[in-house]
């Protein structure tokens, strides 16, 4: 392997450690600091947290017009069981 290369896999494997590192820092922190509160306010975090995944699933629905995919098998549904 020439010495270009050698340095360059060096660097990145150098850069993949200190991101695995921090990455491992900061997840101890949170949870430290989420130990240290106990559970005072996660309701309201959980709360917000449905929320947001909610309005997502929303968006994501009026962005890729489901309802205009979906409303033609319902309707069909329908007359399916009225005809029945």
């Amino acid at each position: 392997m020439n010495t270009k290369a050698t340095k360059t896999a060096n660097r990145n494997l150098d850069l993949g450690i200190r991101l695995a590192v921090g990455a491992q820092l900061a997840a101890a922190s949170v949870a430290k600091a989420a130990d240290d509160r106990g559970d005072s306010g996660q309701g309201v975090l959980e709360y917000a947290g449905v929320l947001l995944l909610v309005a997502a699933i929303v968006v994501g629905m009026i962005k890729l017009n489901i309802s205009g995919l979906i409303k033609p098998i319902i309707q069909g549904a329908i007359n399916d069981v009225k005809a029945a």
